[in-house]
């Protein structure tokens, strides 16, 4: 997806989510009042509907207070106590207050009864309306009375309440008495003030019954029902075969809440309210349709026109969106080409944006910065051709380094071996010098060694060859070569070797070697009573996952102070400088153990107090990395030879006997004291010697010379003419193709090895030469000499 679609969505969604959230929140709850006010303007519609109801109401309870305060006569008499008069006479009064009801009541018909009943319950005077007539007469009909419950709550109102009672159905009323089907009553109390003490008394009360039974056919539209979901209607009118229940689903369950509720199903909305409550049958519910279609022509439009607004919107924010979008892709196509021109090109890219002012600023600071960073790769790369160059000069130094100081101590250690092996023609004293003089040679040659080999390892050269490793081979036979050095000087060394341990590993086998011996000189060096333990086993601590192999030396030497412990693993560094005069050694050991331990992928861990001993441990893993492998010279160091070791090397290694029977060899050295060293040797072992002094005159002895040479001794640092090109020139005749040829050079990096190996040389020796190893080469191309000298020996 390009820069420009993400951050076009991305703005979209920033001034679109605000939006829609607003929209999706708002607009419903807008929606939830407009049709909240609609049906609150519907529901007062309703109630100023039902006003005059009200009123209506109002005016029948005031009749009811006047009727209360002009009570009928019987009562009236009991109320001023006086004898009741006879029964023509109460006859003639109460015919008289008949006529006087008929002229108050005769346009309210609706009040169909008017009940007088005494203090003690029981009715003293009725009047009923007479449907024929209209008027109201005395005891047509059966009083109706309410109840016992609502009669005593009215005896209990102070003077001039009037208490409203539940509707009465009566569903079994006679057709002629049609308006008795539902019926409404009020009652007043009864009171009189005595004229003597102005104390009140309760005579009893008024009761009037009002049909309401026409409320159905009064107000139209509107339906009444009863709480069980029967329609209110008139016997004589035709009864509906359904109920409301039926009709409006639902609708048991909101009779149910008994309280104004709002029913609503496939557009069609009534409300229901609770109206009377009724003596036997719950509430009276009236229902009023709600017409939707005005809300619904009004949300409609609103929706429209909110749809529009957000449509408009939208357009405005894609429109903003995308000019914003091309104006960050014009930027960051910008940045990319300016940052192509720097990396790839090298060329100083200018960013020239101009608003707004942060971006300016932004575009400026990246221009000065491109034109810094040119500067500075050109300064750079100016620095690394001269790092380069450096390194180079810094590569022929040390082989000629190696050169100018191994040719010469190849003559002494010779030499010194030579005089050394002529014992019987030298005084003891003489012997012991030309040992001391091959012991001092040996030292010499070793710290170069170890100087050179560091410089390689921290210059990244030294190379992997990693194998499957027999790990108890390997510490078996380097105790077998270290046991006798330790015995020499009284010590002890044990191999111990933990069961269940893998039998091989995969590691550069010549690096774990040279480790092990580092440790071994220096617990032989550093110890002088006691010994040594060279122990195998399972690691332990938080490498032990990754690293699961230990191999550990410990001694029972002088020990390192803790604070001290971190020197020993520094170049040319000891724990102190008594140390580095009582025992020797250049503190160079533990430096290449830890950098070949980093080649080899293992760590290397330290465990010492002072005047304790000392305990080296070699964590290994069980394979090698390959991201561990360097590639270079592969030169490796070794062990750092301490001088009681290399004197007792010299006692022990004479020079071994040898006759091969005057084979012939052309030596090539420029370098005349090699010469002088080797010949002797040579022709001690009954070879014929021939001497070149370079490979111009090594090839012409070799085309001229009137006899063939079995071998040939060849130097690699020559003038005019040198070893390679020598080599290279005898390769191309054709006698010469398959002549022995073995480098013997002070030159000892794999390069030299590998390039003259090459070139068709079959053995590589390195200065200074050691007689052993010669012995060897000698052996292998010209056939054992060992084997000849015995069988001289047996014939003389």
């Amino acid at each position: 997806m390009k820069l420009r679609t993400q951050i076009t969505l991305f703005l979209l969604l920033l001034g679109l989510t605000p939006l829609l959230m607003s929209f999706v929140i708002n607009v419903p709850l807008v929606f939830d009042k407009l049709e909240s006010f609609y049906h609150d303007a519907y529901l007062e519609k309703l109630r100023t509907d039902f006003h005059d109801l009200d009123q209506h109401i109002t005016r029948r309870q005031e009749m009811v207070r006047l009727f209360a305060k002009l009570p009928e006569p019987g009562i009236a008499h009991t109320a001023e106590n006086k004898h009741e008069p006879g029964n023509d006479r109460l006859a003639r009064e109460r015919t008289a207050y008949t006529d006087w009801a008929n002229r108050v009541l005769f346009d309210q018909l609706d009040i169909t009864q008017v009940i007088f009943i005494n203090n003690e319950g029981k009715v003293s005077f009725s009047l009923d309306r007479d449907y024929q007539t209209g008027l109201l007469k005395t005891g047509n009909q059966e009083p109706d009375l309410p109840g016992m419950d609502f009669l005593s709550a009215g005896m209990k109102l102070a003077p001039g309440a009037v208490l409203t009672s539940p509707i009465r159905f009566h569903t079994r009323t006679e057709n002629s008495d049609l308006r008795r089907f539902m019926t409404l009553s009020f009652v007043s109390p009864l009171y009189t003030r005595s004229s003597q003490d102005g104390a009140t008394r309760l005579l009893g009360l008024v009761l009037f019954n009002l049909d309401v039974g026409g409320l159905a056919h009064v107000y139209n539209g509107i339906y009444w029902v009863q709480n069980n979901g029967e329609y209110l209607t008139y016997r004589q009118d035709n009864v509906p075969a359904s109920t409301a229940f039926r009709d409006f689903p639902g609708l048991d369950k909101l009779f149910a809440k008994g309280e104004l509720a709002l029913w609503e199903k496939g557009g069609q909305q009534i409300f229901w309210l609770p109206l009377f409550s009724t003596q036997d049958s719950g509430p009276l519910w009236v229902g009023r349709s709600v017409d939707p279609s005005p809300l619904t022509a009004f949300t409609r439009t609103l929706e429209f026109r909110v749809g529009t607004i957000i449509a408009i919107l939208v357009l405005v924010i894609i429109v903003i969106a995308r000019a914003i979008a091309i104006r960050m892709e014009r930027v960051s196509q910008d940045l990319k080409n300016g940052i192509a021109d720097v990396l790839e090109r090298e060329q100083a890219a200018s960013f020239s944006w101009q608003r707004p002012e942060e971006l300016r600023n932004l575009g400026n600071s990246l221009t000065r910065l491109c034109e810094r960073h040119i500067e500075d790769a050109r300064a750079l790369r100016i620095h690394a051709d001269e790092l380069e160059i450096s390194n180079r000069y810094k590569s022929e130094f040390l082989a000629n380094v190696s050169h100018e100081l191994r040719t010469p101590l190849n003559s002494i250690l010779l030499l010194s071996k030579l005089l050394a092996g002529n014992g019987d023609r030298l005084s003891p004293e003489q012997l012991q010098q030309a040992q001391v003089i091959h012991s001092a040679g040996k030292d010499l040659r070793a710290l170069i060694d170890t100087i050179l080999d560091l410089s390689r390892i921290e210059a990244g050269e030294a190379a992997l060859k990693p194998g499957q490793v027999d790990l108890a081979g390997l510490l078996n036979e380097l105790t077998a070569l270290m046991r006798p050095q330790f015995e020499e000087k009284g010590l002890t060394l044990t191999l111990e070797i933990d069961t269940d341990l893998p039998s091989s590993i995969e590691t550069d086998a010549e690096k774990l070697r040279q480790i092990l011996t580092n440790f071994l000189s220096n617990a032989l060096k550093f110890t002088e009573q006691g010994g040594a333990t060279l122990r195998l086993a399972r690691s332990t601590g938080a490498m032990a996952e990754q690293r699961p192999l230990a191999i550990s030396v410990s001694d029972s030497g002088i020990g390192i102070a803790s604070d001290k412990q971190a020197l020993v693993f520094e170049a040319f560094k000891q724990v102190d400088g008594s140390t580095s005069r009582r025992y020797g050694g250049t503190g160079l050991g533990l430096t290449i153990s830890r950098e070949l331990a980093r080649l080899i992928d293992a760590h290397i861990d330290i465990h010492s107090d002072e005047q304790q001993g000392s305990t080296f441990t070699l964590l290994l893993p069980l394979t090698l990395d390959a991201g561990s492998t360097r590639y270079g010279s592969g030169a490796v160091p070794a062990a750092e030879p301490s001088g009681e070791m290399a004197a007792g090397a010299i006692a022990e290694a004479d020079i071994p006997e040898a006759d091969y029977g005057g084979r012939r060899v052309l030596v090539v050295d420029d370098d005349l004291r090699n010469l002088l060293a080797l010949t002797p040797l040579l022709e001690g072992w009954g070879i014929e010697v021939l001497a070149a002094g370079n490979g111009h005159e090594a090839l012409e002895a070799l085309q001229h010379d009137d006899e063939s040479f079995d071998l040939v001794l060849l130097d690699l640092m020559m003038p005019e003419m040198d070893g390679y090109e020598t080599l290279r020139e005898m390769r191309a005749v054709t006698d010469l193709e398959k002549l022995p040829v073995v480098v013997l050079t002070a030159r000892v990096a794999e390069e030299d090895r590998e390039r003259a190996l090459a070139l068709g040389a079959d053995g590589f020796l390195s200065k200074p030469v050691e007689v052993a190893e010669l012995k060897r080469e000698l052996d292998r191309l010209l056939g054992s000499g060992s084997t000849r000298a015995a069988a001289r020996e047996e014939q003389a």
